[in-house]
This record gives C-alpha cells, sequence and structure tokens, in this order.
C-alpha cells in the first residue's frame, strides 16, 4: 500500500459518534436515501477531523458523495470487523466503486446509551456475513 493511500475503514477509527447513537442506530441498511445522506453528512462534518471535515455533500458526488452508498451493516460490533472494538456498535457505509474518496468501507464506530433497546429490524438475530474481515 502507497504510504499515502488512506485505508478507509479506519479513517474515522478513533471519532466517537455515540452523541449521536439516536440517530444512527435506527437508520437501515440499503441505499442512502436522500434524508439519510442530508443527516449523515451533518454528523460526519461534526466527527470528521481529517481532510474530508468540510467536504461531506448530501448528494451524489465521486468524492464525499453519500448519495450512492450503502449501509451495509448498522448493528452490534464484531470483532471481525476492521473497526474500533472499543464501541459496541458500527454503522459500516459501503462507497461505489466510481467513488474516488473515500473508497470501500467506513465505518461510524458509536455506543447504544444505557437503558436503550434498539428495535431496528435491520440487525439481524444470527451472526451476518462479514462485509469487511480485519487485515
Amino acid at each position: 500500500m502507497d504510504e499515502n493511500q488512506v485505508f478507509w475503514p479506519n479513517y474515522l477509527f478513533f471519532a466517537d459518534f455515540s452523541t449521536d447513537q439516536a440517530s444512527l442506530v435506527d437508520l437501515p441498511l440499503g441505499p442512502v436515501s436522500q434524508d439519510t445522506a442530508t443527516l449523515l453528512a451533518a454528523t460526519l462534518s461534526t466527527h470528521d477531523t481529517g481532510e474530508g471535515r468540510a467536504l461531506w455533500v448530501d448528494k451524489a458526488n465521486p468524492e464525499w458523495g453519500l448519495v450512492g452508498a450503502e449501509i451495509a451493516y448498522n448493528g452490534v460490533n464484531k470483532t471481525s470487523f476492521a473497526s474500533n472494538g472499543a464501541y459496541d456498535h458500527v454503522l459500516l457505509l459501503q462507497f461505489p466503486d466510481t467513488q474516488t474518496s473515500p473508497k470501500g468501507i467506513v465505518a461510524l464506530n458509536y455506543n447504544v446509551g444505557l437503558g436503550s433497546s434498539p428495535s431496528n429490524p435491520a440487525i439481524p438475530e444470527e451472526e451476518p456475513t462479514d462485509p469487511t474481515p480485519a487485515s
């Protein structure tokens, strides 16, 4: 890997999205809708301390665009994911092959507050197929 190349699954490794868990926990799997893209763009620009901080957009765009991305997983964090194990939940955003940045999957790590009982039907009961094996 080129030393200047970003390892996108860990781009937001240290970002804590827990303050936004109420809006993240029930986001459904599948293509990102316009409303979800608007919510994610605001959330990402709040927590992103990297080069994308001011670049996330709630439209289809080859750089930092959220429309066209998919929520590949949103639920209990797994050790097999390339995510931060300090958090109990993770949302995995899968970007299309046409995207130049970010590429592949980006993980948003968050904790669900005590007393919360997420009722996301998109979170499977059984172990999910792992979209991002750790390297």
